[in-house]
C-alpha cells in the first residue's frame, strides 16, 4: 500500500512538471509574438513616412531643382518623435526635367543612440 501511496505523488510531481513546461512553452510564445508585432508596427510606421516624403515631393515640384528637401531629424516629425527622414534628390533626365527622389526613414529605441534604417522608398518625379 505504501508503494502506491507514492506512486502517486510521482505521478502528480510529473503531471505538474510537465504543465510547467508547456506554460513556459506557452509564455515565450507570446513574449516572441509581442516583439515580432512591435517591429512590424516600426516598420509600417516607417513606410508610411517614406511615402509621406515622396508625397511632400511630388506636392512641391518646384522645390526639387532648389533642393529645398533636407534631413528631418529625430523630434522633428510630428507624432514620430523616434523617426529620421533622409531625402536624396538626383538627376534623372536633364532634358526632360526628371529626377530620382529617395526618401530614407531611420528608427532609433527612445533613450538609444543606435539607429537602425527601417524604409527607402525611391521614385522619378518631374520638377519645373
Amino acid at each position: 500500500m505504501r508503494r502506491q501511496k507514492g506512486q502517486y505523488m510521482i505521478e502528480a510531481l510529473i503531471g505538474v512538471a510537465v504543465l510547467g513546461i508547456l506554460v513556459i512553452f506557452i509564455l515565450s510564445l507570446f513574449a516572441s509574438r509581442y516583439g515580432f508585432d512591435r517591429n512590424n508596427s516600426i516598420r509600417t510606421d516607417a513606410l508610411y513616412l517614406a511615402e509621406q516624403g515622396i508625397e511632400n515631393v511630388k506636392s512641391n515640384p518646384a522645390g526639387i531643382s532648389q533642393g529645398v528637401f533636407t534631413t528631418e531629424n529625430y523630434q522633428s516629425i510630428p507624432l514620430y518623435p523616434d523617426y529620421k527622414r533622409e531625402y536624396s534628390i538626383g538627376v534623372y533626365d536633364a532634358t526632360m526635367n526628371l529626377y530620382t527622389v529617395t526618401v530614407t526613414v531611420s528608427w532609433r529605441k527612445p533613450g538609444s543612440s543606435q539607429e537602425r534604417k527601417m524604409a527607402s522608398l525611391t521614385t522619378i518625379v518631374r520638377g519645373e
